[in-house]
């Protein structure tokens, strides 16, 4: 069940220290993960032991708009370098992500998504050469900073080329030694054919999304992301 996600700030903790992960929203305070020196208790997403999300609800739900606060969040931490965002559904609902620091392409077309994920995949598999030959002693320890990548209505994409089936398969293999941290959101993760069974392993971290009164995602949305004063 989805915590109670609230709209991105810069969320202080003890020490008034930005937090080191993402964090994902509101939870109570026997789940909490750290408490903010205003007490509000926050669940953070420790994607460095697993770099994989499953986002699941239907649709007009609200999922984008719960990974662009998340997105939100993870620009401001240091250690992201780059974030890309596969647009499944086609209808630029996170162009608001476009031309933001770190922001490297945000891919509304069919055509752009795969050239997008040809990107991912070639960046995971290189980052993953050299972690390999950094452990044979054949090179010094290479840079590997955290990149964000999120992929709307993952079916869709799969639909559109079966390449992109593949290059999942294989992103379940480097994504985490590559530094990649992959958010897949979609309607339907029962379907047997919609996520790749080795990406669909190490899905450990599940959001689900539900009705929980009445909302404006989209006005949430905009108000995420106006312009600073």
């Amino acid at each position: 069940r989805l915590p109670h996600v609230v709209q991105w700030r810069p969320w202080h903790l003890a020490g008034d220290m930005v937090p080191a992960l993402p964090v994902i929203g509101v939870v109570r305070a026997d789940e909490a993960t750290v408490t903010t020196v205003d007490n509000v208790p926050l669940l953070l997403w420790d994607w460095k032991t697993e770099p994989f999300m499953l986002v699941v609800g239907r649709n007009n739900i609200g999922k984008t708009v719960c990974v662009l606060q998340l997105v939100r969040g993870a620009m401001d931490l240091i250690t992201v370098e780059t974030i890309v965002w596969i647009d499944g559904k086609g209808e630029g609902d996170a162009m608001c992500l476009d031309g933001r620091p770190k922001v490297l392409k945000v891919a509304v077309q069919p055509e752009e998504w795969m050239e997008t994920l040809r990107w991912v995949h070639a960046y995971a598999e290189n980052k993953h050469a050299e972690i390999l030959a950094w452990r044979s002693g054949l090179r010094p320890r290479p840079n590997v900073p955290d990149v964000v990548v999120v992929i709307d209505e993952v079916q869709r994409v799969q639909e559109h080329d079966p390449e992109a089936t593949r290059m999942l398969s294989d992103l379940a293999r480097t994504a985490r030694s590559a530094g990649i941290h992959l958010i897949i959101l979609t309607q339907r993760p029962d379907v047997a054919d919609t996520l790749p069974g080795a990406v669909r392993e190490q899905l450990h971290v599940r959001i689900v999304v539900r009705d929980s009164g009445p909302g404006v995602p989209g006005e949430l949305r905009d108000r995420l992301f106006e312009p600073e004063r």
